[in-house]
């Protein structure tokens, strides 16, 4: 065999043993969403949120949004709740208004540098006594 051959082929065995070798990227962010109560009620809630990188480390400084929905009725909150920063990776919205019983989802975003996440807390809440 062509000793040229034989140099080329294991330059390509030993770059392709590199490649499925090295380590994965991040995928981005991974978040939790919680409510902070149980159960929610018609009027101020609060969520907690987790976020960790594609490594499973906790995220400091994400920027962090959190939007109420109401499906069934097509509609949002009045107000938008702040978020805040409770502790490295754990994040809290408030007031996340909830106007009306029924079915609510909590559509949870969060940037940190050139990495996003998403995700969404669906939440019922009981007609009062």
């Amino acid at each position: 065999m062509n000793p040229q051959r034989i140099a080329i082929a294991a330059a390509v065995a030993l770059a392709l043993a590199a490649c499925t070798t090295a380590r994965p990227a991040s995928t981005g962010l991974r978040l939790v969403a919680a409510l902070e109560q149980s159960p929610a009620i018609v009027g101020q809630n609060a969520v907690t949120i987790q976020i960790k990188d594609g490594d499973g480390n906790p995220v400091k400084g994400a920027k962090v949004v959190a939007e109420p929905w109401m499906p069934s009725m097509n509609h949002g909150s009045p107000e938008d709740p702040a978020t805040s920063e409770v502790g490295v990776g754990n994040y809290r919205a408030f007031p996340v208004t909830l106007i009306m019983p029924g079915a609510w989802v909590v559509r949870v975003k969060a940037t940190a540098g050139a990495q996003v996440g998403n995700t969404e807390l669906r939440i019922t809440v009981p007609d009062p006594p």
